[in-house]
């Protein structure tokens, strides 16, 4: 103590600061982690699955999806909601569908580009799950089904 102020730990000799979050050796310093292992089979377009399966559980899956998501403040995107939904039918083991789409938003006056958009939606039991109301101006590019 020096006029009755301590010495900071960063001006001991010994003194390392700490790392935030410990690195991990299989993930590479500025690379993305890579979800689509967990997605299932991927296939061009939208494969639908048609099955019928218990629906009041597919309801009950839909509403906790999207109270988790209001209670957050409706801050996960479309394709956070459709991979939390396939996570649990997944655990379920209920046959899905996660479907990536995107669209070219256009002007018509000036033919001018905005730029893309993508959305996903996630099919089970013949209906769409999650993300079904906002789908509709959007061309399915892929497909992740699951078992």
């Amino acid at each position: 103590m020096m006029d009755g102020i301590p010495k900071s730990k960063a001006s001991l000799p010994n003194h390392r600061p700490k790392r935030c979050a410990p690195q991990s050796p299989d993930i590479a310093p500025g690379h993305g982690r890579d979800y689509s292992a967990l997605l299932g089979a991927a296939h061009p377009g939208e494969h639908r699955d048609n099955g019928v399966h218990d629906h009041k559980m597919l309801r009950d899956i839909r509403w906790a999806v999207k109270a988790v998501n209001q209670s957050f403040g409706n801050r996960f995107t479309c394709l956070m909601q459709a991979m939390a939904g396939k996570t649990i039918l997944n655990r379920r083991s209920v046959p899905n569908t996660l479907v990536l789409g995107a669209k070219i938003s256009r002007v018509v006056e000036t033919n001018y580009n905005e730029g893309m958009s993508a959305h996903a939606w996630l099919w089970a039991g013949g209906i769409i799950l999650l993300g079904g109301e906002a789908r509709e101006d959007f061309l399915p590019v892929t497909s992740y089904q699951s078992q």
